[in-house]
């Protein structure tokens, strides 16, 4: 493709992009996912690395949102500061690159004309534009995603294996296409080389598999997962007619204050959704249903919402979203007509289980970005298609694999076959012993900081912790004394530190630190409540002139804040002051186990 079309894609992509913040969203204020990303990278230029308080009381180490991104934007807030627009002109750098890789895609599958169209369908999209203009993964994740298209069809399996693992490091859907993608590798290269296209994106992601199998004891790619299929199919989503947020929707609030990190909130969350879907299995037709509505924009009030949280701009998406429905007619027949092209049958194969990942999870219009991007390059080969249409033997040439100039014996005749080099796997195994020994010594450093945290936390909250469980048991005599304030601070204190370290603790150790971790959580949810209650009743007797009674502060409680929150304990359990004394014991059995230790 020649430099002046490609400068002019990039001028125009830019423009569009820069045009679009400045008059759009003049006044972007990043929210939900995108602030999540802004305090993850703020927190790695602080040298934090990838913490955050979301969603619990305290910062700590998070696998929720994948790393790339907000790592590579943390970086730039090393050299920048932490302003939103320093962010937003980084994805207007990637979404310019998307532009350009996107038309030189279609050119290297379906000749000049094709690039072009695809090119400047990306450039001038108000889905790519928004996207962009914004701060969040969508750019960065396209990026990654047509370079590994781009390697694949060139026949580089081992450098697209390092965008796939780079990619899988952007979002979490990439799992699933992974997969699909070491299937075609076997297909188009044999089993060989797709043993090494999995070794190397398995290289890739290793030391942030590590890295969480050290900070929050468990060894994944993300901790979403739970979150997703919570959203959709547990029993709060109506049966899969609505999404359930599990941070902002109270009625998951146990699943937050019981848990108290990453791993065991996911594994609680994905318990609840899968356990309601097995007694209705029935709720996957709703969830399909509302998403395929959703997804093609059929419902486009659906989304407003999410788009809203996005940071769109509304009236621009209100007179844009249409243009899904003939892109997406188009970019289908260009892709499926021209079938027989490696490059095509990659592409739309990767659109369609994108889309049916998407369409059994969780749908909204930036998730659909890679589909929508995948019909822009279908649109170029319609295209194509269609300037030839009075020339049979061009339209043939486009659809016949025979001459598809992406085929390996159409690469062989101008490219000398690559070498399988016997030193491949000697140095992929030198690598792996590498970081398994570096997460050794690191685990072993990991273990000795979270035995000293623990420690010193346990041992500097003694005094208030006696001090809390004297307030108990609360009776008439005494109800109106009850005073846990200070007690609080210092279990705030002691639960942050048993949250943060015991999933880093292996062991007996680990399941001491847990269960009293979980012991103090609950320990200080009640003194909250109780000292609520009691507060409440107080004032309120003052303000009519009457005595306080105890019996006032129980109708309270069991009308209104137990009938609320099921998952409290009774009232007289309230006043014995059992949660504060089993927290005691916990905290007592987990000092002996590192002491014993030691």
């Amino acid at each position: 493709m020649p430099r002046r079309i490609i400068l002019f894609l990039g001028a125009l992509a830019g423009l569009a992009r820069v045009l679009y913040l400045l008059f759009a969203i003049p006044n972007y204020i990043p929210d939900k996912d995108a602030d999540q990303y802004m305090q993850l990278a703020r927190a790695f230029s602080n040298g934090d690395g990838l913490s955050i308080q979301w969603p619990f009381a305290y910062v700590h180490p998070s696998a929720f949102r994948p790393p790339l991104y907000p790592a590579l934007l943390g970086s730039l807030f090393s050299a920048t500061g932490s302003s939103v627009i320093y962010a937003q002109i980084l994805n207007i750098a990637i979404g310019i690159g998307v532009v350009l890789l996107c038309a030189l895609l279609a050119n290297q599958i379906w000749g000049r004309e094709a690039g072009i169209v695809a090119g400047g369908i990306a450039a001038l999209s108000p889905a790519l534009i928004a996207n962009d203009a914004t701060v969040l993964a969508e750019p960065l994740s396209l990026l990654l995603l047509l370079a590994t298209w781009w390697y694949l069809i060139r026949a580089r399996p081992l450098l697209a294996a390092i965008s796939l693992g780079l990619l899988m490091l952007t979002k979490p859907s990439a799992q699933l296409l992974a997969l699909f993608l070491i299937a075609w590798v076997v297909w188009q290269f044999g089993w060989r080389r797709a043993l090494r296209f999995s070794a190397v994106t398995l290289l890739v992601i290793l030391p942030w598999i590590i890295r969480n199998e050290l900070l929050i004891g468990e060894p994944t790619l993300n901790t979403s997962n739970g979150f997703n299929v919570s959203a959709r199919y547990s029993e709060f989503s109506e049966n899969g007619r609505d999404f359930a947020d599990a941070y902002s929707d109270n009625r998951f609030d146990p699943y937050v204050y019981l848990t108290g990190d990453d791993a065991a909130w996911d594994k609680a969350l994905l318990k609840l959704g899968t356990t309601n879907f097995r007694a209705h299995p029935e709720i996957i037709l709703n969830v399909t249903k509302r998403n395929f509505l959703s997804w093609f924009e059929i419902d486009s009030f659906r989304n407003d919402l999410a788009e809203k949280f996005d940071g769109r701009n509304m009236e621009v998406r209100n007179n844009t979203f249409w243009l899904i429905w003939p892109i997406t007619i188009i970019g289908t027949v260009g892709l499926v007509l021209t079938l027989r092209r490696r490059g095509a049958l990659l592409i739309l194969g990767s659109a369609v289980l994108i889309m049916a990942t998407s369409l059994f999870s969780i749908v909204a219009p930036r998730l659909r970005s890679p589909f929508d991007l995948a019909m822009y390059l279908g649109c170029g080969a319609a295209w194509a298609i269609w300037r030839v249409r009075k020339n049979p033997s061009a339209v043939a040439s486009l659809r016949d694999k025979r001459r598809d100039p992406l085929a390996p014996s159409a690469q062989s005749a101008t490219s000398p076959p690559q070498s399988l080099s016997p030193r491949f796997w000697p140095v992929i195994g030198a690598l792996l012993v590498f970081i398994f020994c570096s997460s050794y010594l690191l685990r072993e450093r990991v273990i000795s900081d979270a035995r000293s945290g623990v420690g010193k936390a346990i041992d500097s909250t003694a005094m208030e912790t006696k001090r809390l469980q004297s307030e108990y048991p609360v009776t008439r005599a005494n109800a109106l004394k009850f005073n846990p304030t200070t007690g609080i601070a210092a279990l705030k204190n002691l639960d942050r530190e048993l949250h943060l370290n015991a999933p880093r603790l292996r062991g007996s150790e680990g399941a001491r630190a847990s269960r009293a971790a979980l012991a103090v959580r609950e320990s200080l949810v009640e003194a909250r409540v109780l000292g609520a209650q009691i507060a409440f009743v107080a004032i309120e007797s003052d303000r009519r002139g009457v005595p306080f009674s105890l019996a006032a502060v129980r109708k309270r409680y069991m009308n209104t804040t137990l009938a609320s929150n099921a998952g409290l304990p009774s009232f007289d359990a309230l006043l014995s002051g059992k949660a504060i004394q089993d927290a005691s014991d916990a905290i007592r059995k987990a000092r002996d186990s590192l002491s014993s230790s030691n």
